[in-house]
C-alpha cells in the first residue's frame, strides 16, 4: 500500500524508524549505567605517567623520551663534578668551621686522617653497574608490583589523587611513606641486605646516587597505602620518580651548607652527607627524602658538625656489583646456619643490623679508614 504523498510503503518506514529509534535509547541507557561505575583503573591524568610503578622506592623502568633527557644529565653532571673537586686537596677528618661547644666530637679522640675526594674510576662503574642491575631486577619483578598496585587502587577508602592538590598530595604522601621505608632499611636486616649496597662506597659523589639495590621489591609493600588511598599507579610512580631524582644532587661534596630557611626544611647535600657518615653519631640520621622535617618530628635528625667519613662501619673492600649486591645476604645465611634455636635465627633475620644472640651489636666499634687508592 502506499504511502501519502507517494513516499513508498510507510508500515516498513515506521518499523525501521521505531528499530532505529530503540536501539539508540539502549546505547545511550548503557553508556549512562558505564558512567556511574566506579573506576577501575587509572583514570587519564595530566599528571599520568609512563613509567612502571616504583618497587622499594626504585621506579622499575624509566620511559625512553625520559631517559633520553635524564641519563646525557647524569653524565654532564658528574662530569661537571668531577672537574670541580679534581684539584681539591685530601681533606681531613675534624669538627666543621661554626660548630658549637656542645656540637665538638670528643678531644679524646685520635687524630683524623686523610680520607679521598671525588671520583676514582672502579668505584664509579661499580655504582654505574649497580644502577644497571636495578633497572633489570624491577624490571623483572614489574609484572608483580604492577598487578599488586592496580589490585590495592581498584580497593581504594579514598580518592585523594583525583582532588585539584592530587599530586601535590602524592608527593608528600611518598616522601612520608619513603622516610619509613628508608628508617626500616637501617633497622630489620633483612631490609637492610637490600639497602646496604648503597652505603658501600667509601666515595661521596654524584656516582654514589646511582649506586641503587636490586631487591626493592622487598618494601614495596610500604607504598600500598598511597593506592590505597586513591592515587593511581601512574600518579604514584611519577611521585616516586621525582623523589629519587630530587635526591641525585644531594650526593656531592661540591656544594657546601645552603642557607638556614632552605636547610632548616630541606633534606640537602650537608644533611644527607650525615646519613653516608659512618662515624658513629651519624649512624642512622636524616633519612629524609625530600623534606628534612620528617627527621626532625621523629627524632633521627643530626646537624653536620663532624667531617663525614663515608662508607660502612665495616667495609667490604670490593667492587664487584655481585658482590656489593648481595655480600649481606650471603651473610645472613651464613648466620642462620651457624644460629641455635627458632629465636636466634630469625634474629639474624629480622634484628636490627649487627644484632646477636648475646645482644652486644656487632660492627659498630671505633671506624677505621682505609682508601681505595
Amino acid at each position: 500500500m502506499p504511502g501519502p504523498r507517494g513516499l513508498g510503503p510507510s508500515v516498513p518506514i515506521c518499523r525501521a524508524a521505531l528499530r532505529d529509534k530503540l536501539r539508540s535509547m539502549r546505547i545511550r541507557r548503557s553508556s549512562s549505567r558505564r558512567s556511574k561505575r566506579p573506576i577501575t583503573q587509572a583514570p587519564s591524568s595530566p599528571h599520568a605517567s609512563p613509567i612502571h610503578p616504583p618497587s622499594g622506592g626504585t621506579p622499575a623502568a624509566i620511559d625512553p623520551k625520559q631517559a633520553a633527557i635524564i641519563l646525557p644529565a647524569f653524565v654532564i653532571t658528574m662530569a661537571a663534578e668531577a672537574l670541580v673537586l679534581k684539584n681539591r686537596p685530601k681533606r681531613t677528618f675534624g669538627d666543621l668551621d661554626g660548630a658549637t661547644r656542645d656540637e665538638l666530637s670528643d678531644p679524646s679522640l685520635p687524630a683524623d686522617p686523610l680520607v679521598p675526594v671525588g671520583y676514582e674510576t672502579r668505584d664509579t662503574v661499580a655504582s654505574l653497574g649497580m644502577l644497571a642491575g636495578n633497572l633489570v631486577a624491577n624490571a623483572a619483578v614489574f609484572g608483580l608490583t604492577h598487578r599488586i598496585d592496580r589490585w590495592a587502587y581498584r580497593h581504594r577508602v579514598a580518592n585523594l589523587g583525583s582532588t585539584r592538590f592530587g599530586f601535590t598530595g602524592a608527593m608528600m604522601a611518598w616522601d612520608f611513606l619513603y622516610y619509613w621505608d628508608h628508617r626500616w632499611m637501617h633497622e630489620v636486616r633483612l631490609l637492610w641486605a637490600n639497602h646496604v649496597s648503597h652505603h658501600s662506597s667509601e666515595r661521596y659523589n654524584l656516582s654514589t646516587a646511582l649506586r641503587q639495590p636490586w631487591s626493592g621489591i622487598l618494601t614495596h609493600w610500604v607504598f600500598l597505602p598511597m593506592p590505597l588511598l586513591g592515587f593511581t599507579p601512574a600518579m604514584t610512580s611519577k611521585a616516586g620518580l621525582y623523589n629519587l631524582l630530587y635526591q641525585y644532587w644531594v650526593h656531592t661534596e661540591a656544594i657546601d651548607r645552603l642557607p638556614a630557611p632552605v636547610e632548616a626544611v630541606m633534606n640537602t647535600a650537608s644533611h644527607h652527607r650525615v646519613h653516608h657518615g659512618a662515624n658513629p653519631q651519624y649512624l642512622d640520621k636524616n633519612y629524609a627524602g625530600i623534606f628534612i622535617v620528617w627527621d626532625k618530628l621523629f627524632g633521627t635528625f643530626e646537624p653536620e658538625v663532624r667531617k663525614v667519613k663515608y662508607g660502612l662501619t665495616k667495609n667490604i673492600d670490593t667492587f664487584n656489583p655481585m658482590r656489593i649486591a648481595y655480600h649481606e645476604f650471603a651473610d645472613i645465611a651464613r648466620d642462620i646456619r651457624a644460629a641455635t634455636g627458632v629465636r636466634n635465627k630469625l634474629g639474624h633475620i629480622f634484628g636490627r643490623p649487627g644484632w646477636t644472640p648475646s645482644g652486644r651489636r656487632a660492627g659498630t666499634g671505633p671506624v677505621t679508614v682505609t682508601t681505595a687508592d
